[in-house]
């Protein structure tokens, strides 16, 4: 099992990044800009449900047009679907987007927290939890996804950090997946790499892509003490994306000259005038459709601007809507667990384990830490060890009534699964997402190592030197010894959530008792309708999700091509 340990500032944006964007020499207008925004996110109401979205204001169903290939989702996999397969001229291709254009202030990697709650964001929460979000109001955390032209890569954090080589040999050892071995795989993550970082492992990476990654401008602080604190623990200097599985390293981010790089501008916005690709915002797919005398899918509906409209497609439907709307789109489609869509009387079309895989990585928020440190990252395998720092949002004040930093602890190869269900029937409703946070005593007992790890670093000597202490939060409802195991394990629970890095609710295998996909993304049983996306995963693996399912999209274009005759 594999756990990640990651320090970040709970403060408010540093909405002074913005000189790439004000060239112009007008500091003060970009500054009310993103204040504006951020000032909007703290006062934005999430909506109970997707109403908005759905509302019919003309009767009827309007005909949107017959297109060869139907792309759901314009996050990290479906921007590169869309972008490989419009590269066959004679291809015709639909993007469908629910929501609306980026804008500059997503530009920014610092405003991932206010753009979590507001409305480029699905507001989705997890249904109540036993074991964790014991802090939250009815127990229940929020789960983020971008609604919005580039997915969730133009709302996240920015972190690029790829699954490891060996959650890949899983993919093929124990769920059956030929053709997935980190082998195999890696060529598609050095085709649309374009890695400014170092150290690096030249072998493992791609330099000529279109997606940047690299390191954050920030000035260095306090860097030795750090490296000599490391040190002490046994650890050394290393790619994180490459072979090494203990070292430490700054943060490799989807980023360039202060701006973030996203699925849409790296992917979409460089061949929007493709005459043979349309891209639809604002469009909820609703379900997928189907020939009455076979399991083919012959295009979807979904809902814009008030009209129910209907696409058809000649070749392929591909789902990459994301780890949770993935999964709801079939479902509303009559394809998933026969028992589940029969309680919500949806005909069924396929009884296939939709979203009765799902994980996400539990992530414990409650470790505090007192002094500023530098934007670096541990990662070490206890099995794999994660541990970053964003100074980029410190505040440089002292004081030991000041908390500038907290750190996150999270499971990287988590045992507990969870599920996502439908609420009904209506597309109105959002999607029930259980989690199943520390559902599992392992999981539980291996956060509260981890914890004991992060306490541990109190003492090495280069900490000391500087006065750094860590500690975690305490709430009233534990009793006992603070900081014993017993203490941990009732904190522990008060202060984690999800990760917001789901996966396996359309789990790849060759079973389909057990799988939702086969090795080459199709829907079991299904000839021309795929998933691609995050939901594929069978296993939550180490990192974080975009880097990922960038390559899922790249091998789903391969895959899409070489059925089709054109690779």
């Amino acid at each position: 099992m594999k756990f990640n340990i990651l320090a970040f500032l709970i403060h408010s944006i540093n909405i002074f990044y913005v000189s790439s964007l004000a060239e112009d020499g007008n500091v003060s207008y970009w500054v009310e800009y993103f204040r504006s925004h951020v000032n909007a996110a703290a006062k934005y109401v999430i909506p109970p449900d997707n109403a908005d979205l759905v509302e019919i204001t003309k009767p009827g169903i309007s005909d949107y047009g017959t297109f060869d290939f139907i792309v759901v989702g314009s996050g990290p996999a479906g921007s590169v679907i869309a972008n490989r397969l419009t590269e066959i001229a004679d291809w015709k291709v639909l993007l469908l987007e629910a929501g609306g254009s980026d804008a500059d202030f997503n530009l920014l990697l610092s405003t991932y927290l206010p753009a979590a709650v507001s409305n480029i964001s699905w507001g989705y929460n997890t249904t109540t939890q036993k074991n964790a979000c014991l802090g939250m109001n009815n127990q229940q955390c929020a789960q983020h996804a971008g609604k919005i032209f580039g997915g969730g890569s133009t709302i996240n954090n920015g972190f690029y950090y790829r699954a490891h080589e060996s959650d890949f040999e899983r993919w093929v050892n124990v769920y059956g997946n030929e053709g997935w071995s980190f082998e195999e795989v890696l060529p598609y993550f050095k085709k649309f790499e374009n890695v400014h970082y170092e150290p690096i492992d030249e072998g493992y990476h791609g330099f000529d892509g279109p997606l940047t990654i690299g390191f954050d401008v920030a000035t260095p602080i306090l860097t030795q003490t750090l490296l000599d604190a490391y040190g002490e623990k046994g650890y050394s200097h290393a790619d994180s994306n490459g072979p090494a599985i203990t070292g430490y390293s700054r943060v490799p981010l989807t980023y360039i000259s202060n701006e973030r790089v996203s699925a849409s501008t790296a992917f979409l916005k460089p061949v929007w005038n493709r005459s043979n690709l349309k891209i639809s915002l604002n469009s909820f797919v609703t379900r997928v459709l189907f020939s009455d005398k076979s399991r083919t899918a012959t295009g979807v509906e979904f809902i814009k601007n008030g009209i129910k409209h209907v696409a058809k497609a000649r070749k392929e439907v591909i789902l990459s809507a994301g780890p949770f709307n993935s999964a709801q789109i079939l479902l509303l489609s009559g394809v998933g667990p026969q028992d589940h869509l029969e309680s919500l009387d949806i005909p069924v079309i396929a009884d296939l384990p939709v979203g009765q895989n799902f994980q996400d990585h539990a992530i414990l928020y409650g470790l505090s830490l007192r002094h500023v440190f530098n934007n670096i990252f541990l990662f070490h395998s206890f099995d794999n060890l994660f541990f970053q720092y964003a100074d980029k949002y410190v505040d440089n004040s002292s004081g030991d009534s000041a908390t500038d930093i907290q750190y996150a602890v999270s499971i990287f190869h988590p045992k507990s699964r969870g599920s996502i269900k439908l609420k009904s029937s209506n597309p109105i409703d959002k999607p029930l997402i259980d989690p199943n946070l520390l559902g599992e005593a392992e999981d539980r007992e291996f956060l509260a190592t981890a914890v004991e790890w992060v306490i541990s670093l109190n003492e090495t000597n280069a900490w000391k030197s500087i006065d750094a202490q860590v500690y975690m939060n305490e709430v009233p409802e534990c009793k006992g010894q603070v900081l014993s195991r017993e203490w941990i394990l009732c904190t522990q629970a008060y202060w984690t959530g999800p990760g917001n890095h789901g996966t396996s609710a359309n789990s790849m295998g060759k079973n389909p008792a057990a799988s939702v996909v086969d090795p080459r993304l199709l829907v079991h049983g299904f000839g021309n309708l795929r998933v691609a996306d995050s939901s594929i995963i069978p296993e939550a693996p180490v990192g974080h999700m975009q880097a990922t399912a960038y390559m899922i999209g790249e091998r789903a274009a391969d895959f899409i091509k070489e059925t089709h005759g054109r690779l």
